[in-house]
């Protein structure tokens, strides 16, 4: 696991991450020591260490010393749903909030590899240094995540159109006035929402930046 200012970001991509799981899904019915894991992928020490940290931060082991495969990963790696496929990986990204910044600001597209470093002293207050040399690891998780990502807020956007206020189990309804927010009682839903929010905040602004006349 890699550190920048107050934010966390795994070593491993997700293929990594969802290939050291797997054996322990497949091959040890869901569950694993530590032990056991430093084995089946002979990774020792420090190294192990951040393995089993980024996979915690991906959502897809929990626990400390026996370690289990969480169902998000399972969906992941059992799932014949393409779909669901990767809109589990989307979620497993969003779990790293650095990743989920880095969406909002650019807004699902790939910038300049200089942009994210201004944007990593500025924004995340880290100096130039750290910027520089946390922009390339950065921005290849980011590119990765992508695709993911999108389809996760896709999948929000359809679920969305069309439907009626309702309750049903497991279902927040958040009323304030004019607006009415309804997601799913998890922390998952609440970080994707405020990258859905985050990013309509982005398009309201565009808008009004373009719609406003300029005086002399």
């Amino acid at each position: 696991m890699s550190k920048l200012g107050e934010y966390t970001y795994p070593k491993i991509k997700i293929k990594t991450a969802i290939e050291y799981t797997t054996p322990i899904l497949k091959k040890f019915s869901g569950k694993i020591s530590r032990e056991g894991l430093e084995k089946e992928i002979d990774k020792h020490g420090g190294q192990l260490s951040a393995i089993i940290s980024s996979l915690k931060g991906y959502g897809l082991i929990e626990g400390r010393g026996i370690y289990r495969v969480t169902e998000l990963a399972q969906k992941i790696i059992l799932s014949p749903l393409l779909n669901e496929k990767e809109k589990a990986i989307g979620k497993s990204y969003l779990k790293y909030e650095i990743i989920r910044i880095i969406y909002e600001e650019f807004e699902g597209n790939i910038p300049e590899k200089e942009a994210v470093s201004i944007f990593l002293k500025d924004k995340i207050g880290v100096d130039w240094s750290k910027a520089r040399k946390n922009t390339t690891p950065l921005l290849n998780l980011y590119k990765d995540a992508i695709p993911y990502i999108k389809t996760v807020i896709d999948d929000m956007d359809n679920d969305n159109l069309g439907k009626t206020p309702s309750t049903s189990t497991g279902i927040d309804e958040i009323r304030f006035g004019d607006i009415f927010i309804r997601l799913p009682s998890t922390l998952e839903a609440v970080e994707t929402a405020k990258t859905l929010l985050s990013l309509q905040e982005k398009k309201i602004k565009a808008k009004e930046i373009v719609t406003t006349p300029n005086v002399a």
